[in-house]
């Protein structure tokens, strides 16, 4: 027991947590899981009260570093890599109202290539930066209009196509 109130139970090497352990800490956050020399790392799970996140997988100096699997109280789940605590390179992001990234991340904000498949039928698949539709990407409507062209903080802009589902088509 520390004396903030947490409490680890498992393996020590020289008064460090080393080996298999489980920290339980005093506001009800625990991690069970891999330690090296006092840090998380190697494999583990970890479970946040404060907003109710789970996340198991890989960890480095006790940050996600690698493969994990996060999901949330309100029904978003994360599958994908981490890098120093943030969502990274590739990974799928299903939120609990029904929508669906598939792509990149760089520090936990979609960025890169990727596809958004709304719950509402809508697709955008193409170029992102900072969360938002930017760069050349193709839309497709629920009503089966499609857009192809160029995209600035998720507003069409610039050179385009609009091809309507009954044939129509506007450059």
């Amino acid at each position: 027991r520390y004396f903030c109130g947490d409490v680890y139970s498992g393996e020590w090497d020289f008064d460090k947590r080393h080996g298999e352990g489980k920290l339980l800490y005093a506001k009800g956050d625990w991690y069970e899981g891999q330690w090296l020399k006092d840090h998380k790392s190697g494999e583990g799970t970890q479970v946040y009260t404060f907003d109710g996140m789970q996340y198991s997988g890989e960890w480095t100096a006790s940050l996600k570093d690698g493969y994990g699997k996060a999901s949330w109280n309100n029904g978003d789940e994360y599958e994908g890599h981490w890098g120093v605590g943030r969502r990274t390179k590739e990974g799928v992001m299903r939120y609990g109202n029904g929508d669906m990234f598939r792509g990149q991340w760089v520090n936990d904000r979609k960025e890169g290539g990727g596809q958004m498949v709304w719950a509402s039928k809508q697709c955008y698949e193409g170029e992102w930066i900072a969360n938002k539709c930017n760069g050349d990407g193709r839309m497709q409507y629920p009503n089966g209009d499609v857009y192809y062209g160029q995209w600035v903080r998720s507003k069409r802009t610039g050179r385009g196509m609009l091809r309507q589902a009954n044939g129509d088509k506007f450059e």
